[in-house]
């Protein structure tokens, strides 16, 4: 087994994020795991177990998309000084949760998820900054 990385790729880092609403049997609590990749191969990835219990899927989804999105900050610092001409440009995040993605996209009020922790609402200010672009993607894909 090995990581290949491709020249011809596009030079843009990408990244995956997901969880798994409440699978631990014994506290309930759901796992993050995110992956990024760069020219055709895994850079960064992790899996570890959400430190608060999430009342839904969404809010599991919302907090994995918020630690991809610290992750993806840090790359994309690393990348601005490594490839200048891409400085400005988003890093895309795919999320297979679409109520989680409509939540980090709107800033109006929700009653439904007023529960969850502010310090996971930075989430849509990199969004509405244009550093992060979260974007849709098939659990199957």
């Amino acid at each position: 087994m090995k990581l290949v990385y491709k020249k011809n790729v596009d030079g843009k880092i990408s990244g995956y994020c997901d969880s798994d609403w409440a699978n631990d049997i014994e506290d309930r609590k759901s796992c993050t795991g995110y992956i990024f990749l760069f020219q055709g191969a895994t850079i960064i990835w992790n899996s570890k177990e959400q430190q608060i219990i999430a009342l839904s899927t969404s809010e599991a989804e919302y907090m994995a998309l918020a630690s991809a999105i610290q992750e993806a900050l840090w790359l994309k610092q690393l990348a601005d000084e490594f490839q200048s001409e891409l400085k400005g440009t988003p890093i895309g995040l795919y999320c297979d949760n679409q109520s989680a993605i409509s939540l980090s996209d709107n800033a109006a009020y929700h009653a439904r998820s007023k529960h969850i922790d502010v310090r996971y609402h930075f989430v849509r200010e990199k969004i509405a900054a244009k550093q992060i672009m979260v974007q849709y993607k098939c659990t199957g894909d």
